[in-house]
């Protein structure tokens, strides 16, 4: 790093450095509450941040919005400057010019703020000064001109930057006779709104025109704390609203008194004055337009608008996603219009909104909560609100609802657990757990597998083999059994018994029907779902249990497979079903994420549980890579190729590439030299479908992700999906604990080998068939006959 220093503070009368581009424009990056010197992993994560933001804009300037450090974790004598220059080390780099105002955190007992100026100012790039004397003033107050692109001795300055020291804190140094700390005022002094008045007429007179400006203070004034109690609009004042305001002056003990009304005022009486910047709270990052009479002030405003920036540094509170504050300001439209937005850590952009005469009637887009994948709490807190979200469909818990039920669509349920399991496993919030042990007990029928009486007439071989699978990953997560209630791993068991005594040799040479009974279309049909979720549970349950039975059964599913052709062990393409009519001798050849994903986890496990055989490796590895090839088609983000591309994913589509994100994950676990191949996907398509959550206000999330937007759409599908890949996520920070365990490696469900045998859902042996089965099972045939002659027609008009 080259650096570049004065030997002493000096500056000519008039620093012409800021000039607008040849295009008219000035762009300035803001970042908010650094807080250096907490700790170095922090720090330099914090300069990772700073790097990346200034990667992606082309900006003229830098302001350091104040708390730059922490200084209560400084220590007595040591060398603030070698903070400093941790600090501007990204803009010294870049040759960028920068200036700063100081927050409360810059003045604290061990570090004295004049430490900060002095060094920072040794720096040819930095423009921070000090204009005002005094010790209740503060350091920072100053303002720097921007003039025209071409000037010369006597151009006036086309916009003026304000920059304001609103203290707080502690004295450098000091005690009172108690030995404690000296607070310094947290408010714009007076003496200081004496020369922003002076200065700003002076300025007018000496060019003869208004000159618009902005202002940068790290405190916020009381008029953000009175409109977020009149309310914060997420679509006209779209950001991040998660704490009170803590303005200017406010005490715990005394709240707040008015103390920061002069500089109001003098903000007020300031014309041409478009916006303010601040910091300070670090989970607010909203702008409004003070246009009225706001609760608890006697003032009205005049239009001008109010912001926050984004919490840059990993100092400091706050769990949301890092970034910084862009501004953009335009010759063609100076104080009338200004461009701002959050540009976020990852790359992306949030927040995006034009200050202009219309802001806060305008509508923008939900500010989502974007995901850092390298924040352990980052991901947690994105999984909490898609999981929030994903609830608000469910009302199994409702008086005179069914627990754990989805009338016509029942397998979402097993969708919906599968997802909450993982929540808990992986964030530890046991918010959901009562729902979820009173649903997959409630759906399980009598005999425990899985197919009970008001909907058994109408299911799949794949409906009942994913609640299997739900109950098998209760299982290995440790998952508490319900007492008196059948234990997950029996109800695994269930199924598997009943499924396996469903293989049907008459046709293809074995293989499990798509569907049960002789009434339901696809009954003449075999398909990858249904065997390959059969694989994947005998794979489970043979890891599990440790028992000869479920392994000889998953490496039989798995020779069937690879000998039809469902799957082809040497392309690793998996088609999607295969027609009994002509003895399986063609497929259907329809691309679908889940059919690859359960067949790539059942070869996971079996590998896991062999301890490495060749024979799974290479099915493990070929699944694998035609899966990333195939289905990441931009810019590595998780796509169901055959219906989104064409918008006509339907419920059930919605969910498979959620399903195979947390199987992704797994298999990450399981075969560890897949991991450097599976994190980078995930990571890309949980950042993406972050950017899609932001819809209806609330967070909706979108099916289609790479569009790094919502798409419009709306439902608890798109919620799962989005819960799964923010989830899939947490392997990253895994030590050890996140994988599925065994009965001999902590799991401690009951087993019961019989379970479900022959009692129920045994399609050799045609059980009576009531009317009202009748009735309900030709209402939902013909129901799922046109819709699935429906979604035929439209995949292949659209092949």
């Amino acid at each position: 790093m080259s650096i570049r220093r004065r030997s002493t503070y000096s500056r000519r009368a008039r620093d012409e450095r800021l000039r607008l581009t040849e295009n008219g424009t000035f762009q300035i990056s803001v970042f908010s509450d650094l807080h250096f010197a907490e700790d170095d992993e922090a720090d330099n994560k914090t300069i990772g941040v700073m790097n990346s933001v200034l990667s992606s804009e082309e900006v003229q300037l830098v302001v350091l919005n104040g708390d730059l450090i922490s200084g209560e974790a400084t220590t007595q004598g040591s060398n603030s400057s070698r903070y400093v220059d941790r600090i501007v080390a990204p803009l010294v780099d870049r040759n960028l010019l920068w200036a700063s105002t100081y927050g409360n955190h810059d003045s604290e007992i061990n570090l004295d703020p004049e430490e900060i100026f002095h060094e920072e100012t040794k720096y040819e790039n930095s423009l921070t000064q000090r204009r005002v004397s005094g010790s209740t003033a503060g350091i920072t107050n100053y303002y720097l001109p921007i003039f025209p692109h071409e000037t010369s001795n006597d151009s006036a300055p086309v916009f003026i930057l304000w920059f304001f020291d609103s203290q707080g804190g502690h004295y450098a140094l000091a005690e009172d006779e108690d030995r404690k700390s000296v607070a310094r005022q947290s408010w714009v002094d007076d003496k200081v709104v004496e020369w922003f008045v002076e200065a700003n007429a002076n300025l007018t007179s000496t060019y003869g025109q208004t000159i618009p400006s902005i202002a940068f203070i790290h405190i916020p004034v009381h008029p953000m704390r009175a409109f977020q109690q009149s309310g914060v609009s997420p679509s006209r004042e779209p950001g991040i609203n998660g704490e009170r305001v803590q303005e200017q002056g406010y005490d715990s003990d005394t709240g707040y008194i008015s103390q920061d009304f002069p500089f109001i005022s003098a903000m007020l009486n300031t014309t041409g004055l478009a916006a303010t910047f601040s910091g300070h709270d670090h989970d607010n990052d909203w702008c409004f337009k003070w246009d009225s009479r706001l609760p608890g002030l006697n003032v009205t405003g005049n239009g001008m608008n109010m912001c926050y920036g984004r919490h840059t540094g990993y100092g400091g509170y706050g769990e949301w996603a890092r970034g910084g504050r862009q501004i953009l300001l335009n010759q063609q439209s100076l104080g009338e219009d200004v461009r701002t937005w959050i540009r976020m850590e990852d790359g992306s952009i949030s927040g995006d909104v034009h200050l202009n005469a219309t802001y806060g009637q305008d509508q923008y887009g939900f500010v989502q909560r974007s995901v850092n994948i390298s924040d352990e709490q980052s991901i947690k807190d994105a999984a909490s609100t898609s999981t929030y979200s994903m609830m608000g469909w469910y009302a199994g818990n409702e008086t005179g609802q069914i627990p754990g039920s989805f009338p016509e669509k029942w397998w979402e349920g097993s969708a919906l657990f599968l997802a909450l399991l993982q929540y808990w496993h992986f964030t530890g919030d046991t918010t959901y757990n009562s729902l979820m042990s009173q649903g997959m007990e409630w759906q399980s029928g009598d005999k425990g597998d899985y197919m009970p009486s008001n909907y058994s007439s109408y299911l799949g071989n794949d409906d009942q083999m994913f609640w299997g699978l739900a109950a098998m990953l209760a299982a290995e997560l440790k998952f508490p059994d319900v007492p008196d209630q059948f234990s997950w791993l029996s109800l695994a068991q269930g199924v598997f018994n009943t499924q396996t005594a469903r293989w049907d040799t008459t046709t293809c040479g074995g293989g499990l029907r798509w569907q049960l009974f002789p009434y339901q279309d696809g009954y003449t049909m075999k398909n990858s779902i249904s065997n390959g979720g059969l694989f994947q549970l005998s794979a489970r349950l043979a890891r599990y249990t440790n028992e000869d039975k479920y392994t000889k059964w998953a490496e039989k599913i798995w020779d069937w497979s690879v000998s039809s052709p469902l799957v082809n062990n040497k392309t690793w393409n998996v088609a999607d079903s295969t027609q009994m009519a002509n003895d399986c001798a063609d497929s259907g050849n329809y691309q679908w994420t889940y059919n690859y994903g359960t067949y790539l986890m059942g070869a996971a496990y079996m590998y896991n549980f062999t301890n490495g055989d060749e024979k799974w490796k290479k099915p493990v590895d070929g699944l694998l890579g035609k899966t990333l090839k195939s289905f990441f088609p931009n810019g590595d983000v998780f796509e169901d190729i055959t219906c989104e591309p064409i918008k006509k994913c339907n419920f059930n589509e919605i969910l498979f590439k959620g399903l195979t994100s947390s199987w992704l994950a797994f298999t990450a676990l399981l075969v560890p030299d897949t991991a450097a191949q599976i994190k980078p996907k995930l990571a890309s398509s949980a950042m993406a479908a972050a950017r899609s959550c932001t819809g209806n206000n609330n967070n909706s999330c979108g099916i289609t992700w790479y569009q790094n937007k919502w798409d419009g759409s709306t439902g608890m599908e798109q919620e799962i999906s989005a819960t799964n890949v923010f989830l899939a996520n947490m392997i990253n920070f895994d030590t050890g604990t996140f994988g599925p365990v065994t009965s001999k490696t902590g799991g401690s469900s009951s087993s019961d080998p019989n379970a479900g045998e022959g009692k129920s859902g045994d399609s050799d042996k045609e059980k009576p068939i009531t009317t009202g089965d009748k009735a309900g099972a030709s209402i939902l045939t013909l129901i799922f006959v046109f819709g699935w002659a429906g979604t035929m027609a439209w995949m292949m008009l659209g092949a």
